[in-house]
């Protein structure tokens, strides 16, 4: 298995590198607003370089705790995704971040989570 937190090795130093680095979070991010695939793809960045990006950790919970409520709790299906795979994938990058942030903060942001799912799903 693959170290999710493997990387470019002192990305800080290439401004050209870390600026795509923190478009490519902004940017996924905000196309998660369409599909939950890319909310988990944030999420997953953001766990692979947390040590350039910790202010970004609690969005990146936020975004695949979301994506895992629709895909998995609600058992909504997004496109062609193979729903297994969405449930791996949202629940590994959900644990490993689960250790990054608060209980008290995500408590906070897993009442946000069936609120942005049952959003989505409306659209």
């Amino acid at each position: 298995m693959n170290n999710i937190q493997s990387g470019i090795p002192n990305i800080k130093k290439n401004a050209d590198a870390f600026t795509a680095l923190k478009d490519a979070v902004k940017y996924t991010h905000q196309t998660g607003t369409n599909d939950p695939a890319y909310r988990g793809m944030s999420a997953q960045l953001v766990l692979r370089y947390q040590a350039v990006l910790p202010e970004a950790l609690e969005t990146a919970y936020e975004d695949v705790a979301g994506a895992n409520q629709l895909e998995y709790v609600l058992k909504r299906q997004f496109g062609k995704r193979d729903a297994n795979y969405a449930f791996v994938s949202h629940r590994t990058t959900l644990a490993q971040l689960t250790m990054k942030i608060s209980a008290e903060r995500r408590a906070v942001l897993d009442q946000k989570a069936p609120q942005w799912a049952a959003n989505f799903h409306a659209k």
